[in-house]
């Protein structure tokens, strides 16, 4: 059966890959629960996670498994293969030119700002209503709530520090696919070399916070969704992008985190891997199929809100409901676990009214803005 997502003709410029959608909105449920284990042990990073798996006790190897499928820095990263490759999937639609760079720039602010931006003013009004109310939830300066908005210092929603990365890396998608124009594939294959040297030479990002390594990640989903590679990734099985999913979460475990610059590397290229194979793909495999369901591609219409969204919804249920003492007596796996899910679950609403409210109204500007110019 053929894939409906890709285009019968190869017009890889129109296509629209749904499964890339849910596979984006199961990243940011990852996250979720990655985050709502963290929460019950805040130690488990820098004990479990990090050492490689050979280095773990016997007793905390199972929660070492759970955390390397529950892993929200793989889902993260996950996140940044798919910005690349949807990014240069919109940018292969028109020729470039100062006028398309401008209304790409601007519907990238309408994209990311107005909902993060929601929702850190929401963060910081129910901070601020609750305090006059004389209940002791945590202090949000308003100061530190705006710096936060404009991605200057992270300080209120942490999930905010992958956003600056987002916006960070748009001048170097922008290189990277003005190279591609202007010199063809092997100009953008060097500089995608140049990334990966740019991993333990910060200066070839001019000490961007946080970019060393994440410009290689953005610039991986790029280059799978150019369309030379498309004789790549073409032919796959379901199974076979169940297995690179496996690899891709496991690869970097067998060493420590912090010293492992080749399974970071390896990590990437098969995340990358896994969006070709679902990008290029002619046939529509049993992956395909779970990720275009109502309930996938719901999850991934909300995923930006979900994101931002869940780490205040997880601290308001931990806080209303004081379920410390519940969840830490069950451990960090189960109760870890269930905390995810009751976060997960409370964050859906928040997610959608945020997508539908908030993402959806600017996204359509921004798409109103780009066809009156595109006409003019």
């Amino acid at each position: 059966m053929s894939n409906p997502s890709v285009d019968s003709q190869g017009d890889y410029r129109r296509a629209h890959i749904k499964a890339l959608d849910g596979l984006r909105g199961y990243a940011a449920i990852i996250v979720c629960f990655f985050h709502a284990i963290l929460h019950i042990d805040s130690t488990a990073v820098d004990r479990i996670l990090s050492p490689a798996i050979d280095k773990i006790g016997t007793g905390d190897l199972l929660l070492k498994i759970v955390l390397m499928f529950f892993n929200g820095t793989t889902a993260v990263m996950l996140f940044y293969v798919l910005s690349g490759a949807v990014l240069c999937q919109s940018l292969l639609k028109n020729d470039l030119s100062v006028m398309r760079i401008l209304l790409f720039l601007a519907r990238r602010v309408l994209r990311l700002f107005p909902g993060m931006m929601v929702c850190i003013g929401a963060v910081w009004l129910t901070s601020a209503v609750l305090r006059w109310a004389g209940l002791s939830f945590p202090v949000v300066e308003f100061k530190d709530a705006l710096l936060n908005a404009f991605l200057i210092e992270i300080k209120v929603l942490g999930p905010t520090t992958s956003i600056q990365i987002e916006a960070l890396a748009t001048p170097f998608i922008l290189l990277f696919f003005l190279l591609y124009r202007k010199y063809s594939v092997m100009a953008v294959v060097l500089l995608f070399s140049l990334s990966i040297v740019a991993i333990s030479r910060p200066e070839l990002v001019f000490f961007l916070p946080n970019m060393r390594g994440s410009v290689f990640v953005f610039l991986a989903g790029m280059l799978v969704a150019m369309p030379e590679s498309r004789a790549l990734f073409s032919g796959v099985k379901g199974w076979q992008i169940l297995v690179l999913v496996i690899f891709a979460f496991i690869v970097r475990h067998f060493t420590p985190l912090e010293a492992d610059l080749m399974g970071f590397i390896a990590q990437i290229i098969l995340l990358a891997a896994i969006v070709g194979f679902i990008r290029w793909s002619e046939v529509q495999t049993t992956v395909h199929r779970f990720l275009e369901i109502p309930l996938s591609q719901f999850f991934g219409k909300i995923s930006y809100s979900y994101y931002l969204w869940n780490v205040p919804v997880l601290w308001f249920v931990w806080w209303t409901m004081s379920l410390e003492s519940y969840f830490a007596g069950l451990g960090q796996i189960y109760g870890g676990l269930m905390y995810g899910m009751v976060a997960a679950i409370a964050t859906i609403p928040f997610a959608y009214l945020s997508y539908r409210y908030v993402e959806l109204p600017f996204m359509r500007i921004g798409g109103k803005v780009t066809a009156h110019f595109s006409r003019g």
